[in-house]
């Protein structure tokens, strides 16, 4: 248990470290790719890093200590009625861990399972680099990988096309692997509260780039202003489905 409690200490401090060089130097730097890069490689060397320092025994009784702690909430859980056990605050952690890892794991692999059942059933038109999925009970914009999620119908021609050339930014360049990744991290490190942090300015750095890519393409730069200020008021009301917020 000592060793994983090091390990996710460490780790924390890494993403700590690296939240806090984003904000202080990277920040307002219009450089939005390479923030992203930094952004996301911090995260990988926060995470990896501690591995490496405890060569592989550290990992291996790491990954043990995590095995028979999910194991061992189990079977106390079991045997709670026997009067000669306890439940010591060691234990109620495991409990709270678990209990919060676990509702934030399934919470992720439902969100995922929505956006896949909205596919199923909404009207498709593919394009030559994503796929525009029609959604007819929502106003959001979002997309997942190659998806492109809006409401098509109701939207004005050169809407269209400028939330299509910014949603096109984030297929492009791969954005929702970065999402994924994250919120699967979030599942496990939820109890350090810069990371929810880290997510907030990985998505804004997403946004950027997105704007940046619009912004060199399209002329009616102050008409994609506007849109972009409706769409931000928008997405205060979206429904559960997009919690991930694929962007």
């Amino acid at each position: 248990m000592e060793n994983l409690i090091i390990y996710f200490a460490l780790s924390s401090i890494g993403t700590i470290l690296f939240w806090l060089i984003f904000q202080l130097f990277l920040k307002n730097e219009t450089y939005f790719n390479l923030n992203r890069y930094f952004l996301i490689g911090g995260l990988l060397i926060s995470l990896t890093f501690p591995l490496f320092r405890f060569s592989d025994i550290f990992l291996k009784e790491i990954t043990k200590e995590y095995y028979f702690s999910v194991i061992s909430v189990f079977v106390q859980n079991s045997s709670i009625s026997n009067a000669n056990n306890f439940i010591s605050w060691i234990d109620i952690l495991k409990i709270i861990y678990i209990t919060v890892s676990s509702f934030l794991l399934l919470k992720l692999i439902y969100s995922i399972l929505r956006i896949i059942v909205l596919v199923r059933h909404s009207r498709i038109i593919s394009t030559d680099v994503a796929k525009i999925v029609n959604t007819r009970n929502f106003n959001s914009q979002f997309s997942f990988f190659n998806y492109i999620f809006m409401n098509w119908e109701n939207l004005k021609q050169n809407d269209k096309e400028r939330i299509l050339a910014h949603e096109l930014g984030h297929v492009k360049g791969f954005h929702s692997l970065d999402i994924l990744f994250m919120e699967f991290i979030i599942c496990f490190f939820w109890f350090n509260p810069i990371i929810w942090l880290y997510r907030y300015s990985l998505k804004s750095v997403h946004e950027f780039i997105a704007d940046e890519l619009v912004l060199k393409t399209k002329k009616d730069i102050e008409a994609y202003k506007e849109l972009l200020f409706m769409h931000i008021w928008a997405d205060w009301i979206t429904n559960c489905l997009t919690i991930l917020i694929f962007h």
